[in-house]
């Protein structure tokens, strides 16, 4: 084995600067097994319910965005062509807006809020976008 080469350039050395940072988008909690439902064929047959406590919506199909979890990092393609529903409480209201147009991009069939301290209050329910009817009548 030779001895290391003391005279050579800079370029060579190694600088041990490799990034780690994540160019892909994570799964929200229950956004993966969701993923894979609609991989396999198959569309929940309730509207998904995306909540921000883990309280709310558990009789529906549902996915549960945590508080520290920056929106633009998770993954909503699975929820393209379905419909959906945001359920929030007031604490939860400036993240509503940042959710909505994430879940825009991915074109929902239908794109609901629900404000839950609003329920006895005024209008809980927002339509962001109303769901279509994709029936086609021919008349003979």
């Amino acid at each position: 084995m030779s001895p290391p080469n003391e005279n050579a350039p800079a370029r060579t050395r190694a600088t041990n600067t490799a990034s780690y940072t994540r160019k892909y988008k994570r799964f929200p909690p229950y956004g993966k097994k969701l993923m894979l439902l609609r991989r396999s064929g198959k569309v929940p047959a309730q509207v998904i319910m995306v909540v921000f406590d883990w309280k709310d919506g558990r009789a529906y199909p549902r996915i549960v965005i945590d508080g520290d979890t920056p929106i633009e990092s998770l993954e909503f393609s699975y929820l393209s062509g379905i419909p959906t529903q945001i359920v929030y409480c007031s604490q939860d209201a400036d993240r509503v807006d940042a959710v909505v147009q994430a879940i825009l991009k991915v074109n929902p069939s239908s794109l609901f809020t629900f404000n839950l301290d609003l329920v006895d209050v005024g209008k809980a329910t927002t339509i962001i976008k109303p769901l279509k009817n994709t029936l086609t009548l021919v008349t003979p």
